[in-house]
């Protein structure tokens, strides 16, 4: 039966801050990993929704009202992208002040 060898791998990733095997998550990391695959999830989305509003104009074969349904579901998506991200930069930059003032007062 083979073991498995300590390279101290471990033990240097806990030092360095890295949630590793031996360190159980905190609630921080967890939202924090939360809010990265949602972040995530909302970019394939954005993507799927402006390759299906191409897809849409192209097909229209000149029709306005078909056009304006594909513009408009491209500018939506675009709308909202930007809106979650500048709601995500403006809590960030709010807990990083609040973080800031509160460890060094």
């Amino acid at each position: 039966m083979l073991l498995a060898i300590d390279t101290g791998l471990s033990q240097t990733g806990a030092a360095a801050g890295y949630v590793t095997a031996e360190t159980t998550a905190s609630v921080p990391v967890i939202v924090g990993v939360a809010i990265k695959v949602a972040l995530g999830a909302i970019g394939v989305a954005f993507i799927l929704f402006l390759i299906y509003g191409g897809i849409l104009w192209m097909l229209a074969a000149g029709d306005v009202d078909k056009v304006k349904k594909a513009r408009s579901l491209m500018i939506n998506s675009t709308l909202a992208v930007v809106v979650i991200v500048a709601s995500y930069a403006l809590a960030t930059f709010i807990i990083d002040s609040l973080l800031t003032t509160i460890t060094t007062s």
